[in-house]
């Protein structure tokens, strides 16, 4: 029961991480959708390209995505219970995740963008979402390695599926 609410304690501090960067999103949308009313605000830094590539980015790599990436450890956690050591690949995997995403506003916000529609930050910042990725998928390797110590239980398709993955993901990076 304590692994549970270690695992339950991990959730619970990255959502209220990931909803500051949700704020921040929001912020940065309200500023820009101020600046379409016509409220311009005379700025280098807050002009509305900055604004709205910041706002676009962070809601497509922010709270969203990283909530929707627990997803499988939670339905594991539920089924086959808890990996320590999957745990602390995927503590690693959220915390470059976080990196990325201020490196990402800082970039966006002094001006480094490259006009596109969305995913207009900087193409070396892949570097990191990759990395995050190796992280990720040495997590649910390991919480689906939880499934094989379960005597006599037929896996999951989705945990056949999830598996397959994890295995094909580092050839596909």
């Amino acid at each position: 029961m304590e692994k549970s609410v270690n695992f339950e304690q991990f959730i619970n501090r990255h959502f209220k991480i990931s909803i500051a960067f949700f704020a921040i999103g929001l912020f940065f949308g309200i500023v820009y959708s101020l600046n379409l009313l016509g409220f311009i605000i005379d700025s280098e830094t807050l002009n509305p390209v900055n604004m709205r590539a910041i706002h676009i980015s962070l809601m497509l790599y922010g709270f969203v995505p990283l909530m929707l990436s627990y997803l499988p450890f939670l339905l594991i956690n539920k089924e086959a219970g808890i990996s320590n050591e999957g745990l602390k690949f995927l503590n690693l995997y959220t915390l470059i995740w976080y990196i990325f995403l201020v490196f990402m506003v800082m970039s966006l916000l002094l001006g480094k963008n490259r006009g596109l529609a969305f995913y207009d930050f900087a193409y070396e910042l892949n570097f990191l979402l990759a990395f995050a990725g190796l992280f990720y998928i040495l997590a649910l390797y390991k919480f689906i390695k939880l499934y094989k110590v379960l005597p006599h239980k037929n896996l999951p398709l989705w945990i056949k599926v999830c598996l397959r993955v994890v295995t094909i993901a580092p050839f596909t990076l």
